[in-house]
């Protein structure tokens, strides 16, 4: 779960509530839609590219004829979202992570890469589901060598000419 969250962007209750329906490894897309009691946040559906590790992690979890819920717990029953939150929190304590990170930072994670790799804004905001490109702009945390890099490409070297 965590490699596709990372790699789509999606949301707790987005992952939650998918079901293999949903996938299309074929196109290598799934569809971010209302399902049962759950809706989508700012009510829309949405498609959502799978590549890299999401398409990876996939693959190895489809099985012919699949249906029903894409993640589930051991006794194969769809997963509640405080469990995946309990055992993120556990993972993250035990690889000794910062007490801040939580598992919709695994969002902020897919914002910051994609807007790191130069994707326009309203791209980030189509992929992440957002409706305001102000919440997106929350997402695109840059990393210091990344504006570094923007700095040295558009003004040059460091070779003192002044």
């Amino acid at each position: 779960m965590i490699q596709v969250a990372v790699a789509t962007g999606l949301r707790r209750g987005e992952l939650v509530a998918l079901q293999w329906e949903d996938v299309a490894l074929e196109n290598r897309s799934i569809h971010v839609r209302h399902r049962g009691d759950f809706r989508t946040k700012g009510n829309a559906e949405r498609r959502v590219s799978i590549r890299g590790d999401a398409e990876e992690a996939l693959v190895k979890m489809h099985e012919p004829c699949a249906t029903g819920p894409v993640f589930t717990d051991r006794d194969d029953e769809p997963i509640r979202p405080g469990r995946v939150t309990t055992r993120f929190k556990d993972m993250a304590r035990k690889a000794e992570l910062d007490e801040r990170i939580h598992f919709h930072s695994l969002r902020h994670t897919t914002g910051s890469w994609l807007s790191m790799r130069g994707v326009p804004m309203r791209h980030i905001q189509a992929i992440l589901g957002h409706s305001d490109r102000n919440v997106t702009e929350k997402y695109s945390h840059l990393a210091p060598e990344t504006l570094d890099r923007a700095m040295e490409e558009t003004f040059g070297g460091g070779d003192c000419q002044r």
